[in-house]
């Protein structure tokens, strides 16, 4: 059986630096036979039933409570795995920083958030946007487009608690092509935050090809240049940013036609009159909102 000591000062190590911190009056007994030692009253003060009613009283008789042998200290055991009663317990302690382990899975956090809801601890709470647990969302949203669809998924499935959650992981969704959502997923995220997500990739594209509409703006035609060139190719660029138009197209796209097209410009005029049309379309671009 491994032992963690579980205090406010404690290190990574579970020794304990804090020589005010009170001692520790409870044992949780993970159900892989790891057991932390906790306070009693943290884990009343953030929980809203007083952990499930196993704390209020501590009563003996009951089956999951008991007393260790010549030991005043209770133990309590929990039907979670020590990965998810270790990430709870950041919840209750209110420790932010990093996770005494490496970054739980979506498993993990999938069943931490059934450990709050099961213990009256707010979840809204404890995945405020500087929490520990944000943080470890917002780490698998960076990692792949997929694994943002799984926590937009999670977030969605536990709203309004985690709508914050949804609305930040659904910028990583822009590259996300659509048919990758899977039935399964799609019924765990639900129909309405499925709709908002598809909302969301359908009105970016368009938006982008709205803002494709305004030509440039020309000079006045001259002996030397009767801007014919800086129209065709304006055309042309148009023709294809309307084909690839998507959620997300990255400024190096538009920087890399730019650079294709614009040596068939010869006049100094039009050149500049090209480039800043495409600055004010990459302006633009970022200012469309990206989240649902």
């Amino acid at each position: 059986m491994i032992r963690r000591d579980w205090t406010a000062g404690a290190d990574s190590k579970g020794i304990n630096h804090d020589v005010a911190a009170p001692s520790t009056d409870l044992v949780l007994s993970a159900e892989d036979s790891v057991t932390f030692q906790v306070h009693r009253a943290r884990l009343l003060a953030a929980s809203t039933n007083g952990f499930n009613a196993k704390l209020p009283t501590l009563k003996l008789e009951e089956s999951d409570v008991k007393v260790e042998p010549h030991v005043e200290t209770l133990i309590l055991d929990v039907p979670y795995s020590s990965a998810v009663v270790n990430i709870l317990l950041h919840a209750v302690y209110k420790e932010d920083g990093l996770l005494r382990v490496e970054i739980p899975s979506l498993t993990d956090i999938y069943f931490t958030i059934c450990a709050l809801k099961e213990y009256g601890i707010p979840c809204n709470a404890s995945f405020s946007d500087t929490s520990l647990l944000f943080g470890v969302m917002a780490a698998h949203c960076q990692t792949s487009p997929l694994a943002a669809l799984e926590v937009y998924a999670l977030a969605a499935a536990h709203a309004p608690d985690l709508h914050h959650i949804a609305v930040y992981s659904s910028r990583f969704l822009l590259p996300l092509e659509f048919a990758r959502i899977t039935d399964e997923i799609a019924v765990a995220m639900g129909s309405v935050y499925l709709f908002r997500l598809s909302q969301l990739l359908v009105r970016r594209t368009q938006q982008f090809k709205r803002l494709l509409l305004p030509p440039p703006q020309l000079h006045e035609p001259s002996s030397h240049c009767d801007t014919r060139v800086l129209r065709e190719a304006w055309t042309l660029m148009t023709a294809f940013l309307m084909w690839y138009a998507a959620p997300e197209v990255k400024d190096a796209v538009i920087d890399d036609l730019k650079d294709t097209i614009i040596d068939r410009i010869q006049c100094k005029r039009c050149r500049e009159m090209l480039e800043q049309r495409l600055d004010t379309l990459k302006r633009a671009w970022a200012l469309v909102k990206c989240t649902i």
